[in-house]
């Protein structure tokens, strides 16, 4: 269950994998509301620009940047974790004020 504290949004998850919200450049050069996955090993970020969703995986030199094609055929766990939060919060920002 998703709980909100003023401006800071807590997913429960194991202590191995956390998510949390930010900025991304996105594909245009402009800064974009992204959500991030870490693992122990990895970070993800997934965010919408005018080019659709991007999946971001951040290296340490360097970013590859994958579309959802290309991560539900190369990265299917990946995807399934970032689409399913990202849906989540997409639906929990559009509800109206009262329903929160």
């Amino acid at each position: 269950m998703t709980q909100r504290r003023e401006n800071v949004i807590i997913f429960p998850m194991p202590e191995e994998m956390q998510f949390t919200l930010g900025v991304e450049t996105g594909r245009d050069g402009r800064e974009r509301p992204a959500l991030f996955f870490r693992t122990r090993t990895e970070l993800w970020c997934v965010f919408s620009d005018p080019l659709g969703i991007c999946f971001r995986k951040k290296l340490d030199v360097g970013r590859e940047d994958h579309s959802a094609d290309e991560m539900k055929r190369d990265h299917l766990g990946i995807y399934r974790i970032l689409s399913k939060k990202w849906n989540e919060l997409s639906a929990f920002l559009k509800k109206p004020p009262s329903a929160v």
